[in-house]
């Protein structure tokens, strides 16, 4: 007798069907894709971060240069000239009573609120000099 054409017996499988391995499958998936949006919602976290500290960086070096913030300023008066031609910002002249009205209630709450942000920042900084003694 030929001992490779014997078979020796396979270890039973539990047979499950394919709704439970597939409930089985998304539920990993979906643990896994929680995992990796947490981590990249930290990354993305940090490199906007990053991305707003070189940006301020950029706009410090253009300003400190006359020329260079000569072009700056003209390319955002070319931007704005573009936006106004297309007629997503309108002049003043160009408004009805009712959205002066709303532009002026909107400019109205955002000044109340850099009000209360730089009063809010300004005792901040009270409080933290009145605790390391400085006047």
């Amino acid at each position: 007798m030929n001992p490779f054409s014997q078979r020796s017996p396979r270890p039973k499988r539990s047979r499950r069907n394919n709704a439970e391995k597939k409930e089985e499958i998304s539920e990993t998936q979906k643990k896994k894709a929680k995992r990796a949006k947490k981590k990249s919602f930290k990354q993305t976290k940090n490199l906007r971060i990053r991305k707003k500290e070189l940006e301020q960086d950029r706009r410090s070096r253009i300003k400190a240069n006359p020329k260079l913030y000569e072009a700056y300023l003209e390319k955002a008066r070319e931007r704005r000239k573009k936006v106004v031609a297309e007629g997503k910002v309108k002049s003043v002249s160009d408004m009805s009573e009712r959205e002066l009205h709303i532009q002026r209630q909107k400019v109205r709450a955002r000044v109340r609120k850099q009000i209360e942000d730089e009063s809010q920042n300004s005792s901040r900084s009270k409080s933290s000099n009145l605790s390391t003694g400085c006047k």
